[in-house]
């Protein structure tokens, strides 16, 4: 008979792991207290500075927007036409050197 029985029940092992980490985090809050509170004020604090130089960025206007976003378009898919070209003629050599 299999001796890894799945049960509902938690044994005592894994029950005495269960307590040690729960003690240990309540310790180590306990303990760091402080600087955990310290880490908000500071994330709270870069989130302020990052909007204050984000209402001092220059924002493109949606024309320049467009524009731009049509060049990248029509570039990445001219790239893919060379390399899938590319790719092709590579395949057809490579076919035509082994043909035996």
């Amino acid at each position: 008979m299999n001796e890894y029985v799945i049960t509902g029940a938690m044994s005592p092992v894994g029950i005495a792991i269960v307590v040690v980490v729960l003690a240990l985090l309540v310790y180590v809050a306990g303990r760091y207290r402080r600087q955990l509170l310290g880490f908000g004020q500071q994330v709270k604090v870069f989130l302020q500075e990052v909007y204050v130089e984000l209402r001092k960025s220059s924002w493109p206007s949606w024309i320049e927007l467009r524009d731009s976003t049509l060049v990248v378009v029509f570039a990445v898919i001219a790239l893919a036409l060379f390399v899938g070209v590319f790719d092709w003629l590579i395949v057809m050599i490579i076919s035509w050197m082994t043909r035996g």
